[in-house]
């Protein structure tokens, strides 16, 4: 008989009860594998997010397409005016097109000169008061060029209205007797 406790009811297993064990053995096993079939999914979940994130494919090993002005440097359209004066230019080159350079010009004063430009980026420059060119252009490590320009005026800030002129005379509003 097994072991009792003090009220006589039995307490414990039995030590040599085999079949319990053998069944505790295989729910361990199938917890083991479950776990395992989680973990392989949570990595193969984590490889692929880095692949994507990755792109998968280095720009430098890419054949490099044919580029053209539109599809690569983007303008803001000239509407009006700009009240910020600041204006932002982006660059996005298509895979494979790695540029060497690309600069942006105000003026005819170079405001931003990037190099080694491999993924899309953008510059953001200042405009001068009144009227101004911009003009964008980059060259791609196998020869490209492309070019776009466009003019821009910045708006004057809205005037405030006049101070009120002062009077020679100080203004007396009551007062006691004299």
């Amino acid at each position: 008989m097994g072991r009792r406790c003090a009220f006589g009811q039995p307490s414990g297993r039995e030590p040599g009860d085999a079949f319990e064990r053998r069944a505790a053995s295989y729910r361990f096993a199938v917890m083991r594998r479950r776990l395992l079939v989680v973990l392989g999914l949570a990595g193969l979940v984590a490889g692929g997010t880095a692949l994507a994130q990755g792109g998968g494919s280095d720009p430098y090993d890419l054949p490099e397409p044919k580029v053209h002005d539109a599809e690569v440097l983007k303008l803001a359209s000239e509407s009006g005016c700009d009240r910020d004066g600041r204006l932002r230019v982006r660059f996005t080159p298509p895979p494979g097109a790695v540029f060497g350079w690309f600069t942006v010009e105000v003026r005819g004063r170079e405001a931003v000169r990037m190099t080694g430009v491999s993924r899309a980026a953008s510059a953001t420059v200042s405009l001068p008061h009144g009227r101004s060119t911009v003009r964008a252009a980059g060259e791609t490590l196998g020869g490209q060029r492309v070019v776009s320009s466009r003019a821009y005026r910045t708006c004057e800030a809205p005037s405030r209205p006049p101070a009120p002129p002062a009077s020679a005379q100080p203004i007396q509003v009551g007062g006691g007797e004299d």
